[in-house]
C-alpha cells in the first residue's frame, strides 16, 4: 500500500520562523528593516510583495528552503 501526504499550508508566521531556522543566512519578511531593499525585483516594473526573502548562507539551506516551500506550497521566485 502506498500512501501519499497532502503539502501543508503554513500561516506566514509559522512560515518566516521556519526559514529562520534552516536558514543561517538573512530573513527578511513584511515590516523588517531592510524587507524593502531586499524584495526589490531585477524586473522594477512589477512591485513583487513575497511573504519573505531569503538568503541562504550555502547549497544546503538553498535546498532545506527548496523543500519548506515545496511543502508549504510557496513559490520560490
Amino acid at each position: 500500500m502506498t500512501t501519499t501526504s497532502t503539502p501543508t499550508i503554513l500561516d506566514e508566521h509559522t512560515l518566516v520562523e521556519a526559514l529562520r531556522r534552516l536558514c543561517g543566512g538573512a530573513v527578511h519578511e513584511p515590516g523588517d528593516p531592510g524587507y524593502d531593499d531586499a524584495r526589490q525585483p531585477w524586473a522594477i516594473e512589477v512591485d513583487q510583495r513575497p511573504r519573505a526573502v531569503v538568503y541562504p548562507a550555502d547549497a544546503d539551506e538553498v535546498a532545506a528552503v527548496v523543500r519548506l516551500a515545496a511543502t508549504a506550497r510557496v513559490p520560490v521566485v
